[in-house]
């Protein structure tokens, strides 16, 4: 029996993708192992999306192939898409990336996706690729244009993985709200009986429509947690990044999200540093995630990409300015976690219980997306009433 290796970098989708590929080929004979040098088959499932991680993944390629020569390695995503990767045998790009991984093995999707390493929370990729071409990012000459997966194989996969245990399920594309039926699928999704949560792993602002909110609000199953990547909350940023929206649009759906929300977790990335940005520019970003209580923010330097626009910009700001400016977001972030929690600190909420971190505490996220831990005696993969205070701390809400 063949051992395989499958080393993952990036996104969410490229998560979703290696569990397919790790579920089918175990379907097929295949014995999944840890340590590649253990592996017959090794998969790189890559991502560029910085410069930074592009090199990381080559480099361990290279290594991979000089320590363990007998191997066969499949290079697979992004990284293929770049030209030549020394080191694999074999590199697979995004296109039917899962279809030619396992094609190569001898081995195919038969069946719908019925397990996930995650024991509790299992990611469903409903879309891939990207029209928007913001001007700091790969993705759209790594991934292609957008393209839709059927609504009934998504709900396939949804019923499969519930059955099999799976409280909550996270909808995940590389534009996810672009997908036309969008709300058809979270509907389908929180009627099966044993889906308990529904959660959205990314959408862009403009995309959260009333709709969505309508259903966030008042359906007990849709998590009332919205990953919106904002990347700055400057006009003049937003336009040299082209992204889609204004700083007075931006603001103005803020504003409706919250009097939908007014207890819903928010998160964001917000780009510090980009060509041409000004403290007053940086002061804007700070607001809107005090303003707003996001109470989580992945703050990203900003990266020069070859390939895209903003590689070429000028007026890239000091080193250390950036540093500055990266402590001073991150001081925004913890205000906006304080204020958030002010608002929900003593609130009835759950807790779906993901793993014992210690003897007796135990770890999970609560419907919006808060990392909290909860001691006593509990059985992993099931939700528990809780209260959360200020330090994250949940305590289970019992009878009287």
């Amino acid at each position: 029996m063949k051992q395989f290796a499958l080393v993952t970098f990036g996104c969410k989708v490229n998560q979703y993708e290696s569990e397919k590929i790790r579920f089918f080929l175990s379907r097929y004979g295949y014995t999944p192992v840890e340590d590649w040098h253990q592996a017959d088959v090794i998969i790189v499932n890559s991502c560029v999306v910085t410069q930074k991680s592009e090199q990381k993944n080559r480099r361990l390629i290279r290594k991979m192939k000089r320590e363990n020569p007998a191997a066969r390695v499949i290079a697979a995503g992004c990284l293929a898409e770049m030209g030549p990767v020394e080191g694999a045998d074999e590199t697979v790009g995004n296109q039917e990336k899962i279809n030619r991984v396992l094609g190569l093995l001898q081995a195919r999707q038969d069946a719908p996706l019925g397990a996930f390493s995650d024991k509790t929370r299992a990611f469903i990729k409903i879309e891939d690729g990207c029209n928007q071409f913001c001007s700091y990012c790969i993705i759209p000459l790594t991934r292609g244009r957008e393209a839709y997966l059927p609504v009934a194989d998504i709900l396939d996969e949804a019923r499969a993985l519930s059955e099999n245990g799976y409280k909550e399920i996270v909808l995940t594309g590389i534009h996810l709200g672009r997908h036309p039926d969008l709300l058809k699928i979270i509907r389908g999704v929180i009627a099966l009986e044993k889906v308990s949560r529904l959660r959205l792993s990314s959408i862009e602002i403009l995309e959260v429509e009333e709709e969505l909110l309508c259903l966030m609000q008042g359906h007990p199953k849709v998590m009332p947690h919205l990953h919106i990547p904002l990347q700055s909350g400057s006009d003049k940023v937003l336009r040299a990044m082209n992204r889609p929206y204004s700083e007075e649009e931006m603001i103005r759906r803020l504003e409706r999200i919250r009097s939908f929300l007014p207890e819903g977790g928010l998160t964001t990335d917000i780009i510090v540093g980009f060509p041409q940005e000004s403290e007053e520019d940086i002061r804007k970003s700070e607001e809107v995630i005090r303003r707003f209580a996001f109470h989580r923010v992945h703050l990203f330097p900003f990266s020069p990409r070859p390939g895209t626009k903003a590689f070429t910009m000028e007026g890239k700001p000091e080193r250390e300015a950036v540093s500055e400016r990266m402590e001073r977001m991150a001081e925004a972030a913890r205000e906006g976690q304080r204020r958030f929690l002010e608002k929900v600190s003593g609130h009835p909420t759950s807790l779906l219980i993901e793993s014992e971190i210690s003897p007796g505490c135990f770890t999970g996220y609560t419907p919006e997306y808060l990392r909290v831990t909860l001691s006593g005696n509990y059985e992993l993969n099931t939700i528990v009433p809780v209260t959360v205070d200020s330090g994250l701390q949940a305590r289970e809400i019992t009878d009287v």
